[in-house]
């Protein structure tokens, strides 16, 4: 089973770039929490460098991902400019060939296919942490300008970072000749509770909601089953 991991961009005191009360960190996380339900939707393995609010430091989030074993590393960006009109995706990777540029342009083609979004194309850079320090192909993916007041808008849209998850997953899947499940339709433990709990499978959410907090892996197996049965 290929190995994923994810990285959502920023969190805890780190922003990211920041628009009015639009915060690079939260939609990255959103994005990237979606992106973990559509790889494992599609049977991969999944490790993320956070799911909730918290600040990471960016050689902690390499090492993470090389002591997971990852066969990819995907970290969620947004871009800012000082030219508002600036706008469109685009894919970072240390260097723009073999494996790198494979799922770079795997990825990045999805995304413009998918969005429909100005494709700013594959660069390489070659001084961020997470693209350096990774023993693995990584690609950094900056999924629209926070700073462009149509792309931040659009960008809080759940629909947005579902296509933007689909698009990555896509990529991926393309890459290892994996035929593309859609998006589970059920993306989190409360709402899967709630439908095991309207057709009777279970008795008491709040039950559940204390067992997913001490049994490992028990929220993924849950929203699987809700998905399965909704």
């Amino acid at each position: 089973m290929p190995k994923i991991f994810i990285d959502a961009g920023h969190g805890g005191k780190d922003p990211g770039a920041v628009n009015g009360d639009i915060y690079e960190k939260d939609i990255a996380l959103q994005i990237a929490l979606k992106l973990n339900n559509a790889l494992k939707n599609n049977g991969f393995e999944t490790s993320m460098s956070r799911s909730t609010d918290v600040f990471i430091p960016l050689a902690e989030r390499a090492k993470k991902a090389n002591k997971f074993g990852a066969d990819f590393f995907v970290s969620i960006h947004l871009n800012s400019a000082g030219n508002s009109s600036a706008n469109g995706i685009e894919t970072l990777v240390y260097e723009n060939k073999g494996v790198n540029n494979q799922l770079a342009t795997n990825i990045q083609n999805e995304l413009i296919k998918i969005t429909g979004a100005t494709n700013r194309g594959i660069k390489e850079q070659k001084k961020l942490v997470v693209l350096n320090s990774t023993k693995m192909p990584a690609v950094l993916i900056e999924v629209g300008f926070i700073s462009n007041f149509s792309e931040g808008t659009l960008l809080l849209f759940n629909s947005c970072q579902k296509g933007i998850a689909q698009a990555i997953t896509n990529g991926i899947c393309k890459y290892f000749k994996k035929e593309v499940k859609g998006m589970a339709k059920v993306e989190n433990v409360q709402d899967a509770l709630k439908i095991l709990h309207e057709k009777g499978v279970i008795n008491s959410v709040d039950y559940w909601v204390k067992a997913v907090d001490i049994v490992k892996y028990l929220d993924a197996l849950i929203i699987n089953m809700a998905n399965k049965i909704s």
